[in-house]
């Protein structure tokens, strides 16, 4: 986890955020949930940030460290304290007045300073936090997919382009095929919306974990393909949702009369 903390600097456990110039650029409004859960299980329980001054971002990072203490107070973690001070007068832990100048600001507070590359071997911290309380249904997540089973043809489109493996075909406990949302591990990219041509998909934010979807399998009577969709729909006539679409068995049994 230390690979990811280049962009903070961290001491007795508070972060104290500002916007930085350079090589290792960075936005005081840059601040998402990843980034949060890096510090946060580094140990972080206090945030004191700069006013944004970069131009770039005037929301400041209030608003997403409200969404991740609501995400960890239903779970049970205790939450971050924020404050948003000049930075000519951010104090660190012993109460002692930082140099808002660049150099004397880093000087004070830089005990996690690491490289960057090493970041690319640490897990998403974000999906470790939200692991917690898993079993229980009602604990929110971020973002959470959810399939419309009466748009949904049963493509795995969604399943194959999805980045993260938030989306699943599981097998439940009766043996029934389903497809499932992983939503701890979710990053909101929406390519999952963007690849499913009916609409079929959908993110929610800051809600549960939505229901499995129940699929159904069989084998087309015209072009001979297995098949799955989701249960309730047209599957007692025998053909896939492509050849019930396009009505080619039709035409093809035409042709042979």
């Amino acid at each position: 986890m230390a690979g990811a903390l280049s962009w903070a600097s961290i001491r007795q456990g508070t972060a104290y955020l500002r916007c930085r110039q350079g090589p290792r650029a960075f936005c005081v409004g840059q601040i998402d949930l990843e980034r949060l859960a890096q510090i946060y299980l580094a140990g972080v329980l206090h945030v004191i940030t700069a006013p944004c001054n970069c131009g770039n971002h005037a929301e400041g990072a209030d608003r997403v460290i409200g969404q991740f203490n609501d995400l960890i107070r239903v779970r049970g973690l205790p939450e971050i304290n924020h404050r948003e001070v000049a930075v000519e007068i951010v104090r660190n832990g012993a109460g002692e007045s930082i140099d808002g100048a660049r150099r004397g600001f880093l000087r004070r507070v830089s005990d996690v300073v690491v490289e960057d590359e090493e970041a690319a071997e640490d897990p998403p911290a974000l999906a470790a936090i939200l692991a917690f309380g898993a079993e229980d249904p009602n604990v929110p997540y971020p973002w959470v997919p959810v399939f419309d089973a009466d748009l949904c043809t049963g493509c795995n489109g969604c399943i194959n382009v999805c980045p993260e493996d938030s989306l699943i075909l599981i097998t439940a406990e009766d043996g029934t095929v389903c497809y499932g949302a992983r939503p701890e591990t979710c990053n909101g990219c929406e390519l999952c919306m963007s690849v499913c041509e009916y609409g079929a998909i959908e993110l929610r934010g800051m809600t549960a974990r939505s229901p499995d979807i129940p699929l159904v399998s069989g084998v087309c009577r015209a072009c001979g393909v297995d098949y799955h969709e989701p249960a309730g729909r047209e599957s007692a006539s025998g053909f896939c949702p492509v050849c019930r679409r396009t009505g080619h068995h039709r035409k093809l049994f035409q042709v042979i009369q």
